[in-house]
């Protein structure tokens, strides 16, 4: 049994419709020619004059009235300022590799677990890290080699993608159509959805994929449960059966809000330290500052086996690109970034070999991440790099790294260029032998944190930082 779309027998679906509806991608030619002809409060006032009033129709698509009449059709939404309230960064394919090589890495290997026929549809449960009024989705074809033809989209609130709330879907628009062709390469934005969420609210979306699909899908691994595959266009359907799973996301990177009380969001560049979904500490930081008054998207821009200034090479080719390459991408390019958190480095310095990675070059590399970020206004909080002298991976921990990993850390700690430092090597080490993890922070290969060094690493971090636009400086966290 399925529910078809509320409102989509509207005629808001059909034919003409009396709104214009909102373009959010650039200035139209009335504010591009007053930004050069009118100053200050001139422009305001012709803004104020000239602009229509957003509004709400009856499909839950965000429009703009033509005029006073429609804008007494619909309540009246404010201008849209948009937030980062959940982010999975796209990540490269991992190639077949000989079986057992790798393993102890717990790789999926490209094939069945990537695969998604044609004529299907994908669902994906993503979880907010903060609430609004509206909500628009962005998609990639990053990875991409061909055009990516999304044939359908809608969105609705829930956590369980097979059994949605009935009335409770939403359509999907791009530009006003139902359907958009992404570029090899390319990401876009949605047309904004009403859609009243909460902080920690689970969002499941779906995509209709009805064409050839690119040989290299553009995913990351999931941030609550596996996405379900069913054939078909089953956008519109609240319940689905005889599912297929996979272990990834599909061309949703990222959902950004408005309306609502968030007025900041936080990017996170990590590795397999920070990579992962609800129980990893940026979605707990998320909830502690939602808990303490200060309503904030907070993007896990995390990759596993990602580095600072390097790919993953032979030893972890799904890296993706150093956070030095995809600074623009996952941090400029996020919507409302007020503040950057760095918790990279250690597999540049275990990823190396000894002499390969010195202190002075690791931090020339953290020199230009505070440098891009503060000409972008974005305050940049950095975390220690964690020990791994003792990680179970050969050749990974070694005495010459661990002084390497020492030096960078009292940096850190020193610089006052950093806005805020969180002691993050501190927190997690073994009390008795700081060179290694605290056992019960260690996931088991001494390297990773379990779920309770994800706790202490979210608990401990200082929230001063973050309220009022973070205007505190060097304000330290080091467990002690």
């Amino acid at each position: 049994m399925s529910t078809p779309f509320a409102g989509a027998a509207k005629s808001s679906f059909q034919g003409v419709s009396p709104f214009r509806r909102v373009s959010l991608l650039r200035p139209g030619p009335l504010l591009r020619s007053a930004r050069t002809a009118l100053p200050g409060a001139a422009l305001i006032l012709a803004l104020a004059s000239c602009v229509a009033a957003p509004v709400l129709a009856e499909d839950g698509l965000v429009r703009v009235a033509s005029n006073a009449r429609d804008v007494a059709s619909g309540p009246v939404v404010h201008a849209m300022e948009w937030f980062g309230a959940w982010s999975a960064p796209p990540v490269p394919p991992q190639p077949v590799v000989e079986k057992g090589r790798l393993e102890k890495l717990k790789t999926l290997l490209i094939g069945e677990h990537e695969a998604l026929p044609e004529d299907s549809t994908v669902r994906s449960i993503v979880t907010l890290t903060a609430g609004g009024n509206v909500l628009r989705v962005r998609l990639t074809n990053y990875y991409g080699t061909v055009p990516l033809e999304i044939g359908g989209a809608s969105v609705a609130p829930g956590a369980n993608p097979m059994k949605l709330a009935p009335g409770s879907l939403r359509r999907i628009t791009f530009g006003g159509s139902p359907s958009v062709t992404i570029p090899p390469g390319a990401s876009i934005l949605s047309d904004p959805v009403a859609m009243t969420l909460g902080a920690d609210a689970p969002v499941a979306i779906s995509l209709y994929l009805p064409g050839k699909l690119p040989p290299v899908p553009s995913r990351h691994s999931p941030t609550t449960k596996p996405s379900v595959v069913v054939p078909g266009n089953a956008i519109g359907m609240t319940e689905i059966a005889d599912v297929e799973t996979r272990p990834w996301v599909f061309f949703i990177s990222g959902v950004d809000v408005a309306g609502g009380s968030t007025h900041q969001s936080i990017a996170v560049l990590g590795d397999s330290l920070t990579d992962g979904g609800d129980g990893r500490w940026p979605f707990l930081l998320a909830r502690r500052l939602e808990a303490a008054g200060i309503p904030t998207g907070v993007l896990n821009q995390g990759i596993a086996g990602n580095r600072i200034a390097s790919d993953g090479g032979a030893i972890f080719p799904a890296s993706g690109p150093p956070a030095l390459s995809r600074f623009d991408r996952d941090v400029l390019g996020q919507s409302g970034v007020r503040h950057l958190i760095v918790f990279e480095g250690i597999n540049d310095l275990g990823g190396s070999q000894d002499g390969d990675m010195t202190a002075a070059e690791l931090i020339s590399y953290y020199e230009q991440i505070i440098a891009r970020a503060h000409e972008n206004n974005i305050k940049v909080h950095f975390m220690t790099i964690t020990p791994f002298l003792n990680a179970a991976y050969p050749g990974y921990g070694s005495p010459a790294k661990e002084k390497v990993r020492q030096d960078v850390n009292a940096w850190i700690r020193s610089d006052p260029r950093i806005d805020s430092v969180i002691d993050t090597a501190r927190i997690v080490a073994d009390p008795s032998d700081p060179t290694r993890l605290n056992p019960v922070y260690d996931v088991g290969d001494h390297l990773h944190l379990n779920g309770d060094g994800q706790a202490a690493v979210a608990d401990a971090i200082p929230l001063a930082p973050f309220e009022g636009g973070g205007q505190s400086n060097v304000v330290r966290s080091d467990g002690e």
